[in-house]
């Protein structure tokens, strides 16, 4: 954890002070009102006085409290080693700044918080920009078949490793790895800000693929797009923004596999709108409505439903198919189920040349066998 990382936890731990402070004052407020109500003519005296204590109090909790948060982790970060990672350098620090994100993820954008992550590439586990030139630095052997996978609500590209030792006795195994292995694909992993707006975030993902696509080291032929739950609705979100646009990257997309939907996240989502709905009852309880709004618009997305948009040119499909066996919503990250799935399905649609030519010549010769005379026996 470097300077910067500590400044930025300062500042959220300050926001939250002041965000808080401020919904006591209001409850405050509402029950004083209620019960200054109760007192009749005799009210008015008590009332001023109460007020203005009560302001100046809360006045100078909001000021001072946040002030000294931001002075502390200020003055902590020059006592830290200048070399120090960031905290999203270990694999636990980033699944916990991308937990933050999902929750709270466009307000970090918005106060330009450096722990708001900002939506990048990767491959496997390196960021890799979408310059010509780092595109051909990074990827030597890239091929003209592309992978990408897509994240859900609150999680990273190494989500996609999840469970691997157990499923594949190998912790690095994901997906990705497989298909590059087994069906010549170059993967590429999306790692983003699950809290902000799913259309933003398809925006910015639709920029991203055309980057790609026109700085692909060779010519490109082919896009698959994998997601995760909520990513799916980012997936969706991208190719409409690609088709409004007339990109060139939507146009090479031949499927987009969608693994899960986002039930947890739309129950905990449901019930936070249930549950301010009821606290928005009356005035002594509304301050703490306010506060369950202040959750990400990114979580509130996800119960609104997503326009599907996909052109003709793409299959859209959902996997596990119906018959599937049960199969935990994270363990869709890396099942063996689930690949032996998405393996048949790009083997059958879009297979790589030298896959297709060896499924040709076996075709082939078990035809000319077929087409073969049998020699009788009595001869």
């Amino acid at each position: 954890m470097d300077a910067r990382d500590i400044c930025a936890i300062g500042d959220v731990l300050a926001e939250s002070l002041s965000g808080a402070t401020k919904r006591v004052q209001e409850v405050h407020e509402a029950v004083a009102q209620r019960s200054f109500a109760a007192a009749g003519p005799a009210r008015s005296l008590p009332e001023r006085v109460h007020d203005r204590i009560a302001a100046r109090i809360y006045g100078t909790v909001r000021t001072v409290g946040p002030a000294a948060i931001r002075s502390g982790a200020l003055g902590l970060g020059t006592a830290v080693d200048p070399d120090a990672a960031r905290v999203y350098g270990s694999p636990r620090g980033k699944a916990i700044v991308s937990a933050l994100n999902g929750a709270f993820g466009d307000a970090l954008a918005r106060r330009g918080n450096s722990l708001a992550l900002r939506m990048r590439l990767r491959s496997d586990g390196t960021q890799i920009d979408t310059s010509a030139r780092e595109l051909a630095r990074a990827l030597p052997e890239a091929t003209a078949r592309v992978v990408v996978f897509i994240h859900g609500f609150g999680e990273t590209d190494d989500s996609w490793r999840w469970f691997a030792r157990s499923h594949w006795s190998d912790p690095s195994i994901n997906y990705g790895q497989l298909l590059r292995r087994e069906l010549g694909y170059t993967p590429l992993w999306v790692h983003y800000n699950s809290g902000r707006a799913v259309e933003v975030n398809g925006i910015e993902l639709s920029e991203l693929l055309e980057e790609l696509a026109i700085n692909w080291p060779v010519p490109l032929e082919e896009l698959v797009l994998i997601a995760h739950s909520a990513g799916g609705h980012v997936a969706r979100a991208a190719i409409r923004d690609g088709v409004a646009n007339g990109d060139r990257w939507v146009r090479l997309v031949r499927q987009l596999l969608a693994l899960g939907s986002p039930r947890s996240a739309q129950v905990v989502e449901r019930a936070a709108q249930a549950s301010a709905r009821a606290l928005s009852a009356l005035p002594e309880t509304r301050p703490l409505s306010d506060m369950l709004d202040v959750r990400s618009a990114g979580l509130k997305d996800l119960v609104r439903g997503s326009e599907n948009g996909i052109p003709r040119w793409i299959e859209h499909v959902e996997l596990p198919g119906k018959g599937a066996p049960r199969i935990g919503h994270f363990r869709l990250l890396n099942h063996p189920f689930i690949y032996r799935q998405i393996k048949g399905r790009l083997s059958a649609r879009s297979a790589p040349v030298p896959a297709r030519v060896a499924r040709e010549a076996r075709s082939a010769r078990v035809g000319r066998a077929l087409r073969a005379p049998i020699p009788s026996r009595r001869h």
